[in-house]
């Protein structure tokens, strides 16, 4: 199944901070993550958030996002000891 990627205001305001090398491997992992099944490789369900919320792991950044019917919502962009903090 393929969906359609959204990405949020605060998502695009954390992109735009990265360096841009960063910035296209995040593009290019969110890319094709909307485009194969969730839950491979660097993908996983994050716990607490209800079952709502997934992350996807590229190095040591990670983005935040949930799955609609037919979207993926990129919520949060950032290094990992950084973007869970609310």
């Amino acid at each position: 199944m393929s969906w359609k990627l959204v990405i949020t205001p605060p998502a695009r305001k954390d992109l735009e901070r990265l360096p841009i090398d960063i910035r296209t491997r995040i593009l290019r992992a969110l890319n094709q993550a909307a485009h194969c099944e969730i839950e491979h490789g660097s993908v996983k369900r994050m716990q607490g958030a209800g079952g709502a919320l997934y992350r996807l792991r590229i190095g040591d950044y990670r983005v935040v996002f949930e799955v609609g019917a037919s979207e993926l919502i990129a919520k949060r962009v950032g290094h990992r000891r950084e973007v869970y903090r609310a």
